[in-house]
Formats: structure tokens, sequence, C-alpha cells
């Protein structure tokens, strides 16, 4: 399994990105960018399934991670999101 190196960029465009090339994921938690409740980790967990399903469309991205976070416990949020520090 290969290693993936997880940032915080606040100074990025958007909310969150991949590169899959150099394994790096990207996450702007600044709350100019994050208004509502929840939108730093909607983001987080999009950005994992990017990793996970490379190759799965846009839109249904959208709609997994919507039934991951109705589906994770506290405690799997708080691990997933304290892997962005």
């Amino acid at each position: 399994m290969e290693k993936w190196t997880r940032k915080v960029d606040n100074k990025m465009r958007w909310h969150g990105d991949i590169d899959e090339d150099k394994k790096i994921i990207r996450v702007n938690k600044s709350p100019s960018k994050n208004k509502m409740p929840g939108e730093i980790l909607d983001t987080i967990v999009h950005e994992e399934m990017h990793r996970i399903h490379p190759q799965m469309h846009e839109k249904t991205i959208r709609t997994e991670t919507k039934h991951k976070i109705k589906s994770m416990s506290q405690k799997e949020k708080n691990k997933l999101y304290s892997k962005y520090q």
C-alpha cells in the first residue's frame, strides 16, 4: 500500500485537491472557504473517495460522500479529521 501525504493548504483556491502522481491530498480548512457546518469533513471524505476510487465519476463521488458521512460514527469522523492537522 502506497503512503499518501495529507496537507492543509488554506491558500489554495478550492476546498480540496488530490494529486495522484505525487500521492498528495490537500484540504483548505479556512473559515472563508468553509462557511457551512460539516463542510471541511465533506471535503476530506470527498478527496479520500477520489483516492480510493480514482476512476469514479465526480457526481458519483459526491453522492457516495454524503452516504459515507451519514454512516460514519463520531469516532471515525474525528480520526479522519485528525489526519488533516
